[in-house]
């Protein structure tokens, strides 16, 4: 079992590396409506062990028309909520966390989100923080639950 989530660690590593910049040009009209407006966004991302079987066209309807629906791979995806709010960023990724469950009862999730707000206009820390969050779930076995803090042990 140790063995297995290292690999699945270790495969998050490469996830993260090769989405940093798919994420950046996704979130980038974000970035200036953030800069311009001081209107927030957040990031949630999803992982799952399995290939998620819920197809992205049903995902989209879940959402907004202004937030964004990014499939870093069959297992991972990302969303970015716009005009977040430090009292509603959790609760979007919990509405989403609860409606895959309702789709896909099986799958295990593992969520984790971050608000632009906490990061002074560092995305970069940003998205590397959400992963590092997502890292923390995974290797806590924290499924079921939306992971938007930092933990020192």
């Amino acid at each position: 079992m140790q063995q297995k989530t290292e690999k699945i660690l270790d495969n998050l590593d490469s996830i993260r590396r090769f989405c940093y910049q798919s994420v950046m040009d996704i979130i980038h009209e974000y970035i200036y409506r953030e800069k311009r407006y001081e209107v927030h966004f957040s990031v949630a991302v999803i992982y799952t062990e399995e290939p998620l079987t819920v197809q992205t066209e049903n995902l989209k309807k879940l959402l907004r028309k202004t937030d964004k629906l990014i499939c870093v791979k069959e297992n991972i995806v990302c969303v970015v909520f716009d005009a977040a709010q430090h009292s509603s960023y959790v609760k979007a990724a919990e509405n989403l966390y609860k409606t895959l469950k309702e789709l896909e009862y099986h799958q295990n999730y593992y969520i984790a989100t971050a608000l632009s707000d906490d990061f002074d206009e560092n995305y970069l820390d940003m998205i590397n923080t959400l992963f590092e969050r997502l890292k923390y779930s995974v290797e806590h076995k924290l499924y079921s639950s939306v992971n938007y803090e930092d933990y020192i042990i």
